[in-house]
C-alpha cells in the first residue's frame, strides 16, 4: 500500500478510514485474509445471522490441519487473535458489535474501491468484498 491509501485514512470520513485500514490489514495478514475468504464469506453465502467464536476456533484448527508449518498457538493467543480480528470486523462494519457478532451488509467506501482498482490490488478487493 502506498501514500495514497494513507491519505484516505487521514482525510476520509470514518468509514473510508476504516475500509482503508482493513485493506492494509488484509494486504499484510494472511490469517485475516484467509478468515475473510474461507470463513466469513461462507457465512454470508449461507445467509448466517451472525459469526460465532466456534467459527474462529474451527478456522484456526483447519489452518493447523492444512499447513504443518502453521504455528501451534496457546489458547490465550488464539483468543487474543480472535478478539483483534472481530474488532477489525466490527470497526469495518461487517458485524454490528463484538458481543452479538451479528453480520451486516457492507458497502465498501467508493474511494477505497477506486484505490484498490487503480493499484491493481485485485486480491485485496476480492477479499474484502465478502457481502452479497
Amino acid at each position: 500500500m502506498n501514500s495514497d491509501l494513507w491519505k484516505l485514512v487521514r482525510d476520509g470520513n470514518s468509514t473510508v478510514a476504516a475500509h482503508a485500514c482493513l485493506a492494509a490489514a488484509v494486504k499484510h495478514s494472511a490469517l485475516l485474509t484467509d478468515f475473510l475468504e474461507l470463513a466469513v464469506k461462507e457465512q454470508y453465502c449461507i445467509f448466517a445471522e451472525k459469526l460465532t467464536y466456534q467459527l474462529w476456533d474451527d478456522f484456526i484448527a483447519d489452518c493447523q490441519n492444512r499447513d504443518a508449518q502453521s504455528p501451534e498457538w496457546s489458547e490465550s493467543t488464539i483468543k487474543r487473535l480472535r478478539s483483534s480480528v472481530f474488532q477489525i470486523l466490527q470497526q469495518s462494519g461487517y458485524i454490528d458489535n463484538t458481543k452479538s457478532l451479528r453480520l451486516q451488509t457492507v458497502h465498501l467506501a467508493n474511494e477505497v474501491v477506486a484505490y484498490l482498482e487503480k493499484y491493481h490490488e485485485v486480491s485485496v478487493l476480492r477479499c474484502i468484498q465478502v457481502t452479497p
